[in-house]
């Protein structure tokens, strides 16, 4: 990350001397990374933002700077899915990446899983649902420890539902 410098005159716009390692997605003209939020910050995160690189003009855009919260999140609880980026938590949030601003499309739906649950895998989308592994601790009376839930997400996050692990899709079993 030496060489990395602001552009003065476009607000979120970086140069890198050296290419972003990770390819994250690729839609349209654009490819998504990982990157730093603040190139003053004496410690660079490299999770904590979404860096859209535009492949014809080869310019960086900070398009979504992520809080702390959400930055733990993204170490395992990110995907992308054509036009879309989420996290997906306890809460579900989503962002437009074809947005002129994508930070300020952020839709969250809240309360998908309950508060000690941790969404343990992310599996994938198929015909439009996301499948996800949740790891629920469970405390009452004799059993207490994790069990593990399975869930679809409609990929518009409007329904969450509990079905077995048989009903995962037969690529994700």
């Amino acid at each position: 990350w030496i060489g990395l410098k602001y552009i003065n005159g476009d607000a979120g716009t970086y140069a890198y001397d050296n290419i972003l390692k990770e390819e994250l997605h690729k839609y349209g003209d654009y490819s998504y990374y990982f990157g730093p939020k603040d190139v003053n910050s004496k410690m660079i995160s490299y999770n904590n933002a979404i860096i859209r690189k535009n492949n014809k003009t080869k310019k960086y855009k900070l398009i979504i700077p992520l809080n702390d919260e959400e930055t733990t999140l993204m170490r395992d609880n990110v995907l992308f899915y054509k036009k879309y980026f989420y996290l997906i938590g306890n809460d579900i949030t989503r962002y437009d990446l074809t947005a002129e601003v994508p930070s300020k499309t952020k839709k969250i739906y809240k309360g998908a899983f309950i508060q000690n649950a941790e969404v343990s895998e992310i599996y994938g989308i198929e015909k439009k649902w996301i499948y996800v592994k949740v790891s629920l601790f469970i405390d009452s009376g004799n059993h207490r420890g994790y069990t593990d839930k399975y869930y679809k997400i409609k990929f518009n996050v409007d329904k969450v539902y509990e079905i077995t692990k048989s009903m995962l899709p037969e690529k994700y079993k």
